[in-house]
């Protein structure tokens, strides 16, 4: 090879490195949180705390008194006894940003709490986007369940409407603790 061609090669070759090096550099951008409501139980009624945007919580039964997976009074039921209805609704809006990723931390408790978690589509109907089945054995904790694809995520709309729903209602303890305690949800833009 020349040298002529050789300066020439390497010339193009610097280029193309240092001009795609700031793509290859570039951070991702920095998740979001769009909107979200921690769900509690103080002095026997149900408490919500706007994380942010908007929310509004409907459905929900108060906590009984005692331990939930090592916490007091950290969220609510979505089934109690008297309850016509044992989901959970829950609706969240923002200003601007689209949803890709909800986050709902829900009590994997002694009764079997799996559950599904729909979310409303552009048509009005509730479409399944995330099911849990629970784990069997007696040991309470509290679990993050990450949800990455769903109908509103894809730039619908600065809003989610979400219903969570256990698929197992009635155990033994269900007359005085209800079922499926969640303590919060939080939608994000990554």
């Amino acid at each position: 090879m020349s040298k002529k061609l050789w300066v020439v090669s390497l010339v193009i070759s610097l280029v193309l490195t240092l001009g795609l090096a700031p793509v290859a550099l570039a951070a991702p951008p920095t998740p979001q949180l769009l909107a979200g409501v921690d769900i509690n139980t103080e002095s026997g009624n149900v408490v919500c705390s706007t994380l942010a945007g908007t929310a509004n919580v409907t459905s929900f039964n108060p906590e009984q008194p005692g331990s939930w997976g090592g916490e007091s009074g950290g969220g609510a039921v979505t089934a109690f006894p008297g309850d016509s209805d044992d989901a959970g609704y829950i609706e969240l809006e923002w200003d601007e940003g689209k949803a890709r990723h909800i986050i709902v931390r829900v009590l994997d408790g002694i009764a079997d709490d799996s559950f599904n978690v729909y979310v409303k589509n552009p048509g009005g109907n509730w479409a399944l986007v995330y099911s849990y089945s629970a784990d069997p054995s007696t040991t309470e904790y509290w679990v993050e369940h990450h949800i990455y694809s769903f109908p509103a995520g894809k730039g619908q709309g600065p809003y989610i409407h979400m219903k969570i729903e256990p698929t197992s209602v009635g155990w033994s303890g269900f007359n005085t603790w209800g079922q499926l305690a969640v303590d919060y949800v939080e939608v994000w833009s990554r």
